[in-house]
């Protein structure tokens, strides 16, 4: 997987069902030290307004990407509007570091041991995605399915009327991309060229603010070296798009060293998926800002 969905059009009946029986977890919750992490965007959630909801979610996981409950309200977000592939790469590295965070804010059932582990797996389950942190949902992955039923005679054929065909779903506008790296470089490949192309090419035609790249290195070397690793290579995407025709003052760039992995990995592990960097594209200006 290496693309990941931004929010799309609000698609969030399941939220919007829950919200008289979740409320009452949002004021009662009790665990992990209060540090008011996600109160905005559940309070949001409780009186129904979505819109909030989401920007409050989207701007927690930007001041704090590394943080479980964080990484999980947005996976939740993006869950919501359909887009699941990238909502299962927030909740895999929520489930990694969120095993002793039990969260102060969330709206799902749950009580005070709860831990964010616990729900992030519980969504992979839904999902049907395997994970080194959900070992109960490894064993129900790879468990006999149910026996099938015989097959039963079918009934009679009762000629009807043929059913209007469904509206075409609304397409899905990807808002993040990933880029990959060689091995302790920072030289945009070829492979890149063409994802970079892509990201500038739907910042353009659907518009982006708060466009942030965000670069990140494997385990290999010091923590110091690796921060200014990721910091080149977030600087070289930035300076591709820039060559593309984006403005330079549009976009920001951060260096992550080895502190947010795709993959987590023990010290001095070449894993390819972590040397990355991510282009967020932020929410949709209005158009005709490029």
């Amino acid at each position: 997987m290496r693309k990941m969905h931004r929010k799309g059009a609000l698609t969030c009946t399941v939220l919007m069902l829950s919200l008289l029986s979740a409320s009452a977890y949002a004021l009662e919750d009790k665990g992990h030290d209060r540090d008011g992490l996600g109160k905005k965007g559940v309070d949001a959630l409780v009186q129904g307004n979505i819109a909030e909801a989401d920007k409050q979610f989207y701007d927690d996981y930007q001041d704090h990407p590394g943080n479980p409950l964080a990484q999980f309200n947005m996976a939740d977000s993006l869950r919501q509007h359909g887009q699941v592939e990238q909502a299962d790469m927030l909740y895999r590295q929520a489930a990694a570091g969120g095993k002793g965070y039990i969260p102060d804010h969330l709206l799902e059932a749950h009580d005070s041991t709860t831990t964010v582990r616990d729900v992030a797996c519980r969504h992979l389950a839904e999902d049907r995605q395997a994970d080194p942190n959900c070992p109960s949902l490894r064993a129900e992955l790879t468990a006999p399915p149910p026996p099938v039923p015989p097959e039963q005679p079918p009934p009679p054929m009762v000629a009807e009327a043929a059913p209007a065909p469904a509206p075409a779903p609304a397409p899905v506008i990807v808002r993040n991309f990933m880029v990959f790296f060689d091995f302790d470089k920072s030289d945009i490949t070829p492979e890149a060229r063409n994802v970079i192309a892509a990201a500038v090419d739907t910042a353009k035609k659907n518009g982006a603010a708060r466009i942030t790249v965000t670069g990140h290195t494997d385990t290999v070397g010091s923590h110091h070296y690796n921060q200014a690793l990721s910091e080149r290579r977030a600087a070289a995407v930035k300076n591709q798009m820039v060559q593309l025709g984006m403005n330079a003052t549009d976009i920001m760039t951060v260096g992550r060293s080895f502190d947010d992995p795709l993959i987590p990995t023990g010290p001095g592990v070449r894993e390819p998926e972590n040397r990355r960097a991510v282009i967020d594209l932020g929410t949709p200006k209005v158009a005709g800002n490029f």
